[in-house]
């Protein structure tokens, strides 16, 4: 049975999550603001002159530009001072496309333009042919693993989701009516109810042009993108998993894009440990392990810590050994000890919990390589 303090617990969690959640669908709302477009029609012109002064010396909130409570000229100056179109978004354009990373994005479409091409027939689930009023998002993936895109929650029109990337890493060039270099990788338009969501699993250093916008002409407005991003090895129950391998194995890896993990300081006191990678060793014979990250590979300085697993439902429970700076040979960094090195006795079948992490937070690529001296 669930405790009282678990209980609270669990309610805080859920209260601080849909406050956050309110602030973000807040902020997509703010972002839709054309404080002078008083008829809503995406232009600040005489049509919104003619609503202030229709409403002169009164409160009417549709005219009452300023909200000071009275329609005067203070709310004319700011009809005059918008006029003209109202303001795209910062990522209306394709080429403009905003870099983001797993969380919550509020957007507006109201006053986007359309700059994508038309969707081939049927690919997204309906009949959507094409994505109005679209904006444009770059997600660069560190590893492989699973992208979760969704407007679920906190948007207010018919929204569509598409995904495109490229044949080469670290490329995603903007689509185009013509057949190009932009490949279409994955389209939803109804995944929950009349929003959008959309799984698809992609390759670390690839990048990904996310495109949203509305199912129709007019479906427009506010929304929170949530991007969501999953791979072996950010966790210790997500770990990456090397079995019945040969007596050497190196694994190239990405801290970048993991949460940081609680893990014993028991090589260097009172640092602050960055982001880590989970690796899960299964030690196929008795002997020595050597585990390192001296490879030119690996770009930070680096952390590593082996625990071994007790098999008790914890996923680890005892550290074993942890290593922050080698004085081994080949184990620099630009000219400095910063990568690790260190040797644990190993018996047949026995489960190490290794982890990656960085010196004071820092993060980046690694090749850890684990060499088995057998008995």
């Amino acid at each position: 049975m669930q405790s009282r303090n678990s209980r609270r617990r669990s309610l805080f969690a859920i209260t601080v999550s849909m406050l956050a959640l309110a602030a973000v669908e807040s902020a997509a709302a703010q972002n839709c603001a054309c404080p002078a477009d008083a008829t809503g029609n995406g232009v600040v012109d005489g049509a919104d002159l003619a609503v202030v002064l229709g409403a002169w010396g009164t409160s009417s909130p549709a005219a009452d530009l300023n909200g000071d409570g009275l329609v005067d000229g203070a709310d004319i100056a700011i009809v005059l001072g918008n006029w003209g179109v109202c303001a795209t978004p910062p990522s209306n354009d394709c080429a403009g496309a905003q870099s983001i990373g797993p969380g919550s994005h509020p957007f507006c479409t109201s006053n986007a333009t359309t700059d994508g091409p038309s969707l081939p027939p049927g690919l997204c689930g309906s009949t959507t042919a094409q994505i109005h009023k679209d904006v444009w998002y770059d997600f660069d993936a560190q590893s492989n693993g699973t992208m979760v895109l969704e407007t679920c929650t906190g948007t207010a029109f018919d929204s569509v989701i598409a995904v495109y990337s490229s044949a080469f890493p670290n490329f995603a060039p903007c689509p185009t009516a013509a057949p190009g270099q932009a490949i279409l990788i994955g389209c939803n338009d109804n995944g929950c109810q009349q929003q959008s969501k959309l799984t698809l699993e992609v390759t670390g250093g690839f990048r990904y042009k996310i495109r949203i916008g509305g199912a129709s002409a007019n479906a427009a407005g506010p929304g929170v993108l949530t991007l969501s991003f999953t791979h072996p090895g950010e966790s210790c129950e997500n770990s990456i998993i090397v079995n019945s391998v040969p007596s050497s194995v190196t694994i190239l890896g990405n801290t970048s894009d993991n949460p940081s993990a609680m893990l014993p300081k028991t090589c260097s006191a009172g640092i602050v440990q960055g982001p880590a990678e989970w690796i899960t060793y299964i030690a196929p014979t008795g002997g020595l392990l050597v585990i390192d990250t001296c490879d030119p590979y690996t770009n930070f300085d680096t952390l590593v810590h082996v625990l071994r697993d007790e098999l008790d439902g914890n996923c680890w429970t005892t550290a074993i050994d942890c290593n922050d700076d080698s004085f081994v040979p080949g184990c620099d960094l630009n000219g400095a000890p910063l990568l690790s090195l260190l040797e644990v006795p190993c018996t047949q079948g026995e489960v190490f919990r290794i982890v990656v992490t960085g010196y004071n937070g820092a993060k980046g690529k690694y090749a850890l390589t684990v060499t088995r001296f057998r008995d």
